[in-house]
């Protein structure tokens, strides 16, 4: 599911360290920030590196209270609710997460945004199809279109509808060639989802074809060769020419 992890892009904490790993270096720096924003309550930039080290450090509680005193102060706030509904669930505090977010869409001045924040909680606690449907009534009068349709698509893969984001990747593709880039890689996705990984070859060697430089086509199919054992040189190479070398 989208969005459901921890902010990243705070100096000098290592995404690949566990919690436990990073802890004594969050701590200096959640002390850092809390001491700045002492000073300056208000700042954006430091409110969210708070929130990133707290995160960093597993510490949720902390940042969902944080998060709660700073939605008292602007409560329509979509940054703020989102990065709560989020932290909600970093903590497994799904049901908040959801009565959160299911607030916010049945509100007087509820936004697409805020019925997308519904569709991404829904998702990430496994309520698929209720995520399906409010993603569907969604999609009927957002201006969203391009990125809700790849989300349905994604979203069909998870719930296990496999032929429709097939058919759907495979209509949008052909349909709209701005959009064939993206619907490739979910056609190859839901092809080794539904493991037939020669269709997924298939569709990005046609794409090769296509587009014989593409540097994300050329590492998709050279990585793909590789798994199924066929046409190994060649795969090198794509690699290769993908990264550069």
């Amino acid at each position: 599911p989208p969005a459901v992890v921890p902010p990243n892009g705070l100096i000098d904490l290592d995404e690949r360290m566990s919690s436990a790993e990073q802890a004594p270096r969050c701590d200096i720096l959640i002390r850092r920030f809390t001491a700045n924003l002492a000073d300056h309550p208000d700042t954006q930039a430091i409110r969210r590196q708070l929130l990133i080290a707290l995160s960093a450090a597993g510490r949720y509680a902390e940042a969902v209270e944080r998060l709660r005193q700073w939605r008292q102060e602007s409560p329509d706030d979509l940054d703020i609710n989102s990065q709560l509904a989020t932290t909600l669930l970093l903590a497994g505090r799904n049901d908040e997460a959801v009565a959160l977010a299911e607030n916010l869409a049945g509100g007087e001045t509820v936004s697409d945004d805020h019925r997308w924040l519904l569709v991404r909680v829904y998702w990430q606690v496994g309520r698929l199809d209720e995520a399906i449907a409010r993603l569907e009534s969604l999609m009927q009068h957002s201006p969203m279109g391009d990125r809700l349709e790849q989300e349905m698509i994604r979203l069909w893969l998870a719930a296990g509808r496999i032929d429709d984001a097939i058919a759907r990747a495979q209509t949008v593709m052909n349909d709209r060639p701005d959009a064939r880039p993206a619907m490739v890689r979910l056609l190859t996705m839901a092809y080794e989802t539904r493991h037939s990984p020669e269709l997924a070859a298939r569709t990005l060697e046609t794409e090769c074809e296509r587009t014989p430089y593409d540097p994300t086509i050329n590492n998709d199919l050279g990585y793909l060769w590789a798994d199924m054992g066929v046409n190994l040189a060649p795969a090198e190479r794509m690699i290769r020419l993908a990264v550069g070398q």
